[in-house]
């Protein structure tokens, strides 16, 4: 088959060309989709931006301190403070008795129990923000398998016809191609990131304000514009965050664009005209072939009844001495064959733009 591919290759008339061009009547067009998919990592340096931040206000939380007042009887008084003495003087109705030195004898005592907690609406807001953060960037896990790729689907319709030396041909073809393109670049430095990214958020839990918050009532839209969240820069930061979350989060992680493109440009036209003209020359040397096959039969038996009739030999010195030629003719063949290559790489050194011209659409 090399052989074949080779020779009519190798043995194309550029005169011969010329003229089946200039009498091909041809109409080409090839309609590319091209579709992008990119996945969209922009909320990543957000994130990191803003974590650092996060950090400092949940290792360093704010704090206030809540106060509880109940009057009981003296024998449940853990401790008496100034409010208490100051209760007192101003309920006499707590008064039991005075004593002989004229000290009072109270029967009833304020009880002030103060306690430290975290449950401000800031912290709130931080640990809600903490929370929201844990389910998006476990759906951003999720997301870690797709490809950004980019997918070209190719369909090529060509239809000639040619009127030549008496003969008429017409050829229809067409093409699909598909081809995906992997887009994926620093793919392994998104991941570590991400991961990154995930155990710094799960280490959040960890910390005493996280752990005192669990439970508490999240904060809901439109957010509390109070002082700390909109002068102190640390939770500036934060409600930045949040913000983009409300924009982002519902959002497709794939970006896709699509184009359209339709190509029928001449020198496209002429390279599948160079494919149909080669296509035509093989139908006519097949036909040749065939021809020469027969003359060819027509002519050994013809040799063999004269050689036979001008030579009284027995049938097995004729067969030793055509086993001769044909062996010989074997080696022959066999030295045609390893010049093939050679010929071949001749041709293609010579039509090379042409070949990856046609390359170059699919």
């Amino acid at each position: 088959m090399l052989k074949n591919i080779t020779d009519v290759m190798n043995n194309i008339s550029t005169g011969d060309l010329d003229l089946f061009l200039s009498k091909t009547e041809s109409n080409f067009i090839c309609s590319s989709d091209i579709k992008e998919t990119k996945i969209d990592y922009s909320w990543l340096n957000v994130l990191e931006d803003t974590l650092p931040n996060i950090d400092k206000i949940v290792r360093n939380p704010r704090r206030f301190i809540i106060q509880e007042e109940d009057v009981v009887i003296v024998e449940k008084t853990k401790k008496v403070s100034q409010e208490t003495i100051k209760h007192l003087a101003q309920h006499s109705e707590n008064i039991q008795d005075l004593d002989e030195n004229g000290d009072v004898v109270p029967k009833k005592l304020l009880n002030v129990h103060k306690e430290d907690t975290t449950d401000l609406y800031e912290n709130r807001f931080i640990y809600t923000l903490v929370t929201r953060l844990e389910s998006f960037i476990n759906r951003q896990l999720e997301n870690l398998e797709l490809v950004s790729n980019k997918e070209i689907k190719k369909d090529v319709k060509y239809k000639a016809s040619t009127a030549i030396n008496n003969r008429k041909i017409n050829i229809e073809l067409k093409m699909h191609a598909e081809d995906t393109i992997d887009l994926s670049e620093f793919g392994t430095d998104y991941k570590n990131r991400i991961l990154a990214c995930y155990e710094v958020i799960s280490g959040f839990r960890t910390t005493e304000m996280i752990r005192e918050l669990v439970g508490c009532s999240l904060v809901r839209n439109p957010i509390r514009k109070t002082n700390l969240i909109l002068r102190e820069p640390n939770f500036q930061k934060a409600f930045i965050l949040w913000q983009y979350l409300d924009t982002f989060e519902y959002k497709d992680p794939k970006v896709v664009n699509y184009e359209k493109i339709t190509n029928t440009s001449k020198e496209l036209n002429d390279e599948f005209t160079l494919g149909y003209f080669i296509d035509c020359n093989a139908i006519d040397e097949r036909k040749e072939n065939l021809m020469q096959y027969k003359d060819i039969d027509a002519k050994l038996n013809k040799l063999l009844n004269e050689y036979i009739y001008e030579n009284n030999q027995d049938i097995d010195k004729f067969i030793d001495k055509t086993k001769a030629y044909y062996i010989k003719a074997l080696k022959n063949k066999e030295i045609r064959i390893q010049n093939i290559s050679k010929i071949y790489e001749n041709f293609i050194s010579l039509h090379k733009s042409k070949i990856n011209n046609i390359k170059e659409m699919f």
